[in-house]
């Protein structure tokens, strides 16, 4: 029997994944932490995805991605993201879908529900 093992690295602190590339033993997925919203705008942690802030993160998880790294990026956690992205859902899901289409190696998205929502509104999300 062949086990389907998947080594996930939880990526927040942006200190680079230069000790990831040169491991022997690779992830097979990084999820990056963690996508919020506001009042009118989304965050990467605490600066608009775009920002140039990120433009090592983003490159190296480009790099991880031609590396066979599935790249997974994560909405929520604590702090009201779903809660404030539900009151505008068409606002918040455009800047949403943005983020993924401006970053194409993103494979998928991993929802953080740490909060009351409704379970219509997550329904509508996926």
């Amino acid at each position: 029997m062949t086990l389907n093992q998947r080594v996930i690295y939880y990526y927040q602190t942006f200190c680079g994944l230069s000790d990831i590339f040169s491991s022997s033993y690779m992830p097979t997925h990084i999820h990056v932490s963690s996508i919020h919203f506001g009042p009118g705008y989304i965050h990467l942690n605490n600066a608009p995805p775009d920002s140039d802030t990120f433009a090592d993160v983003w490159r190296e998880l480009q790099q991880a991605s031609n590396m066979g790294i599935k790249i997974i990026l994560m909405i929520g956690g604590a702090g009201g993201a779903y809660q404030e992205m539900f009151s505008d859902y068409t606002f918040y899901y455009f800047l949403l879908k943005k983020t993924l289409l401006d970053y194409p190696f993103i494979e998928g998205v991993d929802l953080d529900i740490e909060e009351e929502v409704s379970l219509d509104d997550v329904k509508m999300l996926i």
